[in-house]
């Protein structure tokens, strides 16, 4: 199971925009998950970053296949899925790509 993990600038403005999505997406939390199963995706997870005037989001993604996960995403029909990228091309300015250094999972 790979790793990704990115640093998301958002937009001036955008902050509040932010929690809405994510609130939204939160609030339909069954029809996400089910566009996760389509792309191979075990784990999503956002976290909102102020830094300075700066706000920025986490993002960070486990799957087997991330070129599958492309692959979905782009012919994808589900309604969340449209509006996910909506907030996306309104609120993303800059995506920073990490290098994943230490990944641990523990079978609990």
């Amino acid at each position: 199971m790979a790793v990704k993990c990115a640093l998301i600038k958002l937009r001036p403005g955008c902050t509040e925009q932010a929690q809405a999505w994510a609130k939204e997406i939160n609030s339909r939390k069954d029809e996400a998950l089910l566009t996760l199963v389509d792309e191979g995706v075990s784990i999503e997870s956002v976290f909102l970053i102020k830094q300075g005037a700066d706000d920025f989001l986490i993002y960070y993604m486990r799957s087997d296949d991330f070129q599958k996960v492309r692959n979905v995403v782009e012919k994808s029909t589900h309604a969340i899925d449209t509006y996910h990228n909506k907030f996306k091309r309104e609120c993303w300015d800059s995506i920073t790509q990490s290098e994943t250094l230490i990944d641990l999972m523990a079978e609990l």
